[in-house]
């Protein structure tokens, strides 16, 4: 887990969505699951600190807005990923 507020960890969320959306498009569903699953291990473990809130809205405006109509429909694991974390981590 980041100790330091000073850490960015922006790149290392969306390069698991990215990862994900690869394996979606090319149908490799081992690689997809295991995808979500690394970005809710890092997410799990992340402590957000205030300094790091965009890191957060980063991953949250790529996973919901950033979408093409083509892939919105895949998106849903990574949703799901998304508002666990920002329900159950997210404190005042």
């Amino acid at each position: 887990p980041n100790i330091q507020p000073t850490e960015d960890y922006s790149g290392g969320f969306l390069s698991h969505v990215k990862l994900y959306v690869f394996a979606e498009k090319c149908q490799i569903q081992g690689l997809k699951g295991m995808a979500a699953q690394h970005l809710h291990d890092v997410l799990r473990q992340f402590n957000c600190y205030l300094q790091r809130i965009e890191d957060i809205i980063d991953l949250v405006e790529y996973v919901y807005y950033d979408n093409p109509p083509e892939r919105e429909q895949h998106e849903e694991i990574l949703r799901e990923v998304v508002s666990w974390y920002t329900a159950n981590k997210l404190q005042k």
